[in-house]
């Protein structure tokens, strides 16, 4: 059974979050003050709403996209709050899902709403792959004889690279049947360094420190990888490259691993 009150305990209201802070750029109501101050002061320099909803489209286009390739398993770390359009909202009705996300918060509001045969959401931390795939329910929920689409949707900027980012990709699609798919948005240095800035001094809580990296380094997340048409493009082009680019510099692509 599922220790929803034991987690509940560990929310500190006083902390921003990151998947509370995304919840409100989506205009959910799983958030706190010091979430929405947060993300109102990050605003004042850059549309940071409108980034979050092409980071959700691009989810919901690679979702719908996996599915026509025959891909029932979505693997979708760092997941969130649940709002709308989640995963299993837009995969075929068949597939499985898990949800992944270390906000105790997150955790807690996606097994009240998720729990399901289909569907579970579990506490793990993308710097411990192993724990997330030796993990009971994702044993469970995954069948790693059949490909699997692995999600890491706005997540890769929060990893330094003394956490190994590339070793971290790696060991979670080595536990994936090959032909499994590697879906990745993420910053890039590309930003404005006026935006950077009031990213670095607003959006702080533990482990939420931005890393901006070169568009090359994020390239390198799919080394080995054929990469699904249109490539690696901002996040606004996936699928479609005429549509119009904001200035929020997000890579993002789908690999098949081999």
């Amino acid at each position: 059974m599922h220790d929803t009150h034991g987690m509940r305990d560990m929310v500190d209201p006083t902390r921003p979050s990151a998947a509370r802070v995304y919840d409100y750029l989506l205009g959910g109501t799983h958030n706190f003050a010091v979430d929405r101050r947060v993300a109102d002061e990050v605003m004042k320099v850059a549309p940071t709403r409108e980034l979050a909803q092409a980071n959700r489209r691009f989810l919901v286009a690679a979702v719908r996209h996996l599915t026509t390739l025959g891909v029932r398993q979505f693997i979708d770390i760092g997941s969130g709050l649940p709002t709308g359009q989640n995963v299993h909202q837009v995969a075929d009705e068949t597939a499985r899902v898990l949800y992944v996300d270390n906000d105790p918060l997150a955790v807690t509001e996606g097994r009240s709403l998720l729990d399901g045969d289909r569907t579970s959401y579990i506490r793990g931390d993308l710097r411990d792959p192993q724990g997330i795939m030796t993990h009971p329910e994702t044993n469970k929920l995954i069948d790693f004889t059949a490909p699997a689409a692995l999600m890491i949707i706005g997540m890769m900027h929060y990893i330094p690279d003394g956490d190994d980012p590339i070793g971290i990709i790696r060991s979670l699609m080595s536990k994936l049947a090959p032909g499994s798919f590697l879906v990745l948005s993420t910053a890039t240095d590309r930003l404005p360094p006026r935006v950077r800035e009031s990213i670095d001094t607003h959006y702080r809580s533990p482990g939420t420190l931005m890393v901006w990296r070169a568009w090359e380094a994020v390239e390198r997340f799919f080394d080995g990888m054929e990469m699904e048409p249109p490539g690696l493009v901002p996040v606004e082009r996936w699928p479609d490259t005429t549509a119009d680019v904001g200035p929020w510099a997000v890579a993002a692509g789908i690999g098949r691993a081999p």
